[in-house]
């Protein structure tokens, strides 16, 4: 290591995250030999202590889940609510190099610490902002689950079989991207840091980060069906264009299993095939994929 570089572990970072996007973020900075110190809301703590399989650590607000998620951190309460808690985050936040949350967008604004005074406070500080749909936009005051940003992001739409509708993938994905993404992002902003003394705004979006390993599902010809609302095994009954079936047909294609018990058995063969649109065949009473 050259003279004057400073490595990940010599950095201090405050985690104000809770459940599991931030703190799994902070946790891999952690891995790294960042010191993390995490700051918890007086009298509760982070939500994930009572969380977890074993209900002896979970009532010891040392659930399995808490601990997975936050080993190797330092822990605190401050209520930033009181005046002599904001005091004490003033002090610990100028000697800080990250400041990590994953309040929903403007809930730090509220209490005071937007980024302009952050930076005021500290110059040099890697601030990251983790949240469903990022600070900016329609949806940025929405709450994000994980489940939530698997349906929007299209991860349920190609996880299950023809006969199930769309499936959520078994474990949190999407939160467990969103804090690899975070924990990369912040990585790279302190790197810049060493190079150039300043710090950096970082707003990381979960469902952002879900799109980015969309891709390669998105490609091939099933994808290029099932945008224009054809799912294979699944079909709509005559008399529906396949080709303008709204967003929420397509994305719950589960909708369409009501229309096979109301079959119109006295369509004709003609009648189908002018209902039927392109990249779709007549079935029965019904228009399939191809």
């Amino acid at each position: 290591m050259r003279p004057g570089h400073r490595h990940v572990s010599l950095n201090r970072l405050l985690d104000m995250t809770n459940v599991l996007s931030g703190p799994y973020a902070g946790y891999q900075l952690a891995l790294m030999g960042a010191d993390v110190i995490k700051l918890e809301i007086p009298g509760n703590g982070d939500l994930a202590r009572r969380l977890g399989a074993d209900p002896r650590l979970s009532g010891e607000n040392l659930g399995v889940s808490f601990l997975a998620q936050n080993a190797g951190k330092r822990s605190v309460t401050v209520n930033l609510k009181h005046a002599s808690g904001r005091e004490v985050f003033t002090r610990v936040l100028g000697g800080a190099d990250v400041l990590l949350e994953n309040f929903r967008p403007g809930v730090l604004d509220k209490l005071g610490f937007g980024w302009e005074r952050l930076r005021e406070i500290n110059p040099g500080l890697v601030y990251c902002a983790l949240s469903g749909f990022g600070a900016t936009g329609p949806m940025r005051e929405r709450p994000a689950y994980d489940q939530v940003i698997q349906g929007l992001a299209g991860i349920m739409s190609v996880t299950g079989t023809p006969d199930t509708a769309p499936v959520r993938v078994g474990y949190p994905v999407c939160d467990s991207a969103g804090g690899i993404t975070a924990a990369f992002a912040v990585a790279a902003a302190l790197h810049r840091k060493l190079r150039t003394g300043q710090g950096a705004h970082l707003d990381v979006s979960m469902l952002d980060t879900a799109l980015t390993g969309m891709g390669y599902a998105w490609r091939g010809p099933s994808w290029w069906r099932w945008s224009r609302g054809c799912w294979p095994g699944i079909g709509v009954p005559n008399g529906t264009s396949p080709g303008s079936a709204t967003a929420s047909t397509r994305a719950i294609p589960a909708a369409t299993r009501s229309y096979g018990r109301s079959r119109t058995r006295s369509a004709t063969a003609s009648s189908r095939a002018r209902t039927c649109g392109s990249g779709w065949r007549s079935s029965g009473s019904r228009c399939r994929c191809r």
